[in-house]
């Protein structure tokens, strides 16, 4: 299992950096480990999350400006890919 969350794990952190250098004028950090992983937001976190919930999928505001995505150890890349593009979409409109 452990292997398998590093996997994705590396696998979920590539795309929350293309999707931070894709968004940059809203996105400024991405951190986390393994399956943990946030957002820094330049703007609050309130109207993403709002947006991800409405679209399917849950993710939750920290602080202010902070998106913590906390998904299962189970999650598979094909999981990931349907996550980013619900969150690629409700970054595009917080905006």
């Amino acid at each position: 299992m452990l292997a398998s969350i590093r996997r994705v794990g590396d696998y979920l952190f590539g795309h929350l950096r293309e999707l931070a250098a894709a968004h940059a004028d809203l996105v400024t950090e991405v951190r986390g480990a393994g399956l943990i992983a946030g957002l820094d937001l330049r703007v609050d976190a309130t109207p993403v999350v709002q947006a991800a919930l409405e679209r399917g999928l849950i993710i939750n505001r920290t602080s202010g400006t902070v998106v913590r995505l906390l998904p299962p150890y189970i999650i598979s890349e094909q999981h990931v890919d349907e996550g980013m593009a619900i969150l690629k979409e409700a970054l595009g409109a917080a905006k």
